[in-house]
């Protein structure tokens, strides 16, 4: 983006505790890339997870629902169809952002086993896993 509009940048990690960046006090863990991120932008430092299960949670960020709201509820992929039934169904926070004029991109994680559902939710390409 130009202008005075906010480029925003969101990172997720699996499997990672929140005392691993130097950014966040470890005096052992070199993060230079992640810190200099941390010190010219925003850093959550008291973020909670509506549920403990990752596909489920990254769904709520993308819809901004509980999970028993938008239907996915384990890690299992589209478990019962409930992936394509309930949760493309939702606006998600990817959608706005497009249609604002932003540059949407997802790299990395996509539980769901058919690669063409990122684009249903405002993500126009799937790198990753």
């Amino acid at each position: 983006m130009t202008g005075n509009r906010p480029n925003p940048l969101l990172l997720l990690s699996d499997q990672h505790c929140r005392d691993a960046l130097g950014c966040s006090g470890n005096a052992v863990v070199r993060t230079p890339g992640m810190d200099s991120l941390a010190a010219e932008g925003m850093r959550f430092t008291s973020a909670f997870t509506p549920t403990s299960l990752c596909s489920p949670a990254r769904a709520s960020l993308l819809t901004g629902l509980y999970a028993h709201n938008h239907g996915l509820l384990t890690n299992m992929g589209n478990f019962n169809g409930v992936f394509n039934r309930q949760l493309l169904e939702q606006v998600a926070y990817t959608q706005l952002l497009n249609q604002a004029g932003y540059a949407v991109h997802h790299i990395g994680k996509w539980p769901p086993a058919d690669s063409r559902q990122p684009r249903s939710l405002g993500l126009p390409g799937l790198r990753g896993q």
